[in-house]
């Protein structure tokens, strides 16, 4: 991990960050939801809803403050859908707020519009024209606004410069799991290699059993197994800590 919090480029994030916010909080207190320039995205159907309009951006620059592996496989297959279709995107993450897990999902996707960073706030740059923010919380959920205001883009873009001037690319990230050199493919059967691989890549445990030709107990007790040899606090650990013992299939 490089450009640690306070580095040279930290307090310009600082200072961008808290511009950005008074515009934000300038927008909510005049009744935000009312304006033309403004569209709103609600719960339920919130995430929905912002894939769906996702297909008819050209251009993408995205700052997330958080990321889980359950988020990743829901935003990553959309993303690759769009990008394919035209999209031109980078989305910084920022490295404290995303999982262990899911930062080895964004570090295996080898894509440079992936990167790591270290960011305060959340929000999207749209077409270079409008601007996603996290709005107010309501009793059905959350709701995120579609903002077309010069200020506010202007506040955006300037954010998004100095929190992109400390990022660096996922795929060049250091391992998010340490490989315990003492691991050894002769300390697990092969069948538990396997089960090992089909693990890193998400798989349930129905789906292990069924490919196995094996009850469902039985895949649940080896990887009880392998949680314990591998000295993994998770499955998805246990899975890209064996990925180099598990030979290529």
């Amino acid at each position: 991990m490089v450009n640690e919090r306070g580095g040279p480029n930290w307090q310009a994030v600082l200072d961008a960050t808290a511009q950005f916010q008074l515009r934000r909080a300038d927008l909510l207190a005049a009744d935000a939801e009312d304006r033309a320039d403004v569209r709103v995205f609600r719960d339920p159907g919130l995430n929905e809803s912002l894939m769906e309009d996702s297909r008819r951006w050209t251009s993408l620059l995205s700052v997330r403050t958080s990321a889980t592996v359950a988020e990743l496989r829901e935003t990553l297959p959309n993303n690759r859908a769009i990008m394919a279709a035209g999209l031109s995107m980078i989305s910084l993450f920022d490295w404290d707020g995303t999982t262990p897990a899911a930062r080895a999902l964004l570090r295996a996707e080898a894509d440079p519009s992936y990167r790591f960073t270290h960011a305060p706030m959340q929000m999207k740059i749209i077409d270079d024209a409008e601007v996603l923010l996290q709005g107010p919380y309501l009793p059905s959920g959350r709701t995120v606004l579609a903002v077309r205001s010069p200020e506010i883009l202007q506040a955006a873009t300037k954010y998004w410069s100095a929190v992109l001037r400390t990022s660096w690319p996922a795929a060049e990230d250091a391992d998010v799991f340490s490989h315990d050199a003492q691991l050894t493919a002769e300390m697990f059967t092969e069948r538990q290699l396997y089960i090992a691989r089909l693990l890193g890549e998400g798989m349930t445990d129905q789906w292990i059993a069924d490919a196995l030709g094996v009850s469902i107990r039985t895949v649940r007790y080896e990887i009880r197994r392998l949680l314990d040899r591998a000295g993994a606090g998770t499955r998805f650990e246990a899975g890209v800590k064996l990925a180099r013992l598990v030979p290529p299939r």
